[in-house]
This record gives C-alpha cells, structure tokens and sequence, in this order.
C-alpha cells in the first residue's frame, strides 16, 4: 500500500498526531546521539515540569503511540528508547506525570533491553505481558 493511501485510511487525530510525532521524534533522536539518554531527558523535563493530571483515557496516547511507531520506521535509529522517550516529553508536556521505563531480558544471542511509558496504572506504547517481561531497572527520571 502507497503511503498516501494509509493517510487517507487514517482519521483525523491520527493524522494530526503524524507531524506532532514526527517533529518531536526527529528532535529526541538526535539529542539522544549528541546528549545521551540522562542529558536529554533532563533537557527535555525543563521545558515539560511533571504534571499533576491524572491519565483518565490511554486510547489518545495510545494512538499517538502508533504515529510513533509509524514515523520511527523512517528515522533511523528510532527505537523504542527514543519513541519512549517523546512520549514521555509529550505527556509532561500535556499535564501528566509519566514514567519512562526500562528493562532488561535475556535474549537468544545477547542480553536484550527496551523502553516503555506508565502512567497512572497504564502502559502506554507496549502491553503490558511484554513489558512484564522484562527485568525493570531502577531508573530515576528527572522531576
């Protein structure tokens, strides 16, 4: 399927997660590659304070979620830590008080780790079995 025939199949919020993603996704990649991962986020946590909200519907997030995903297919190095990572800028920026996850597994060859959202009881960007997989490092994300 051409790519404008996805857009087209996609309704209006997630259209217009696509370039809030896009923008946002390009932006922590490469602060992630100049910065590393503790710098970025300390960058990107003064400019979204943790919020007080509370998460009362996780389908929003977890379609901008997909558009992640969506766009992170076309940039390089665009893993699961970067999508996290927005993500959790996205939701600071919108009021809540998100937890950037990550962990660790055994894998086939090699020691495999990945990064995930909570918030609020939810998991946002992965379910929760998969995530539940994984061993969760002690991370401390800047207040």
């Amino acid at each position: 399927m051409r790519a404008l025939d996805r857009w087209q199949t996609l309704d209006a919020f997630d259209r217009r997660a696509l370039p809030s993603a896009a923008w946002r996704l390009f932006v922590v990649r490469i602060s992630l590659a100049v910065l590393g991962v503790q710098r970025t986020q300390r960058k990107l946590g003064r400019f979204a304070p943790a919020g007080v909200l509370t998460l009362e519907m996780a389908d929003p997030w977890h379609r901008r979620a997909l558009a992640l995903r969506r766009v992170g297919g076309r940039i390089p190095g665009a893993r699961c830590l970067a999508r996290a990572m927005v993500l959790w800028w996205w939701m600071r920026s919108e009021g809540l008080d998100p937890r950037l996850c990550m962990g660790v597994r055994s894998g086939v060859d090699a020691i495999e780790g990945h990064a995930w959202i909570e918030c609020d009881g939810h998991t946002i960007d992965e379910t929760e079995d998969v995530a539940a997989s994984y061993q969760h490092l002690d991370w401390r994300s800047p207040k």
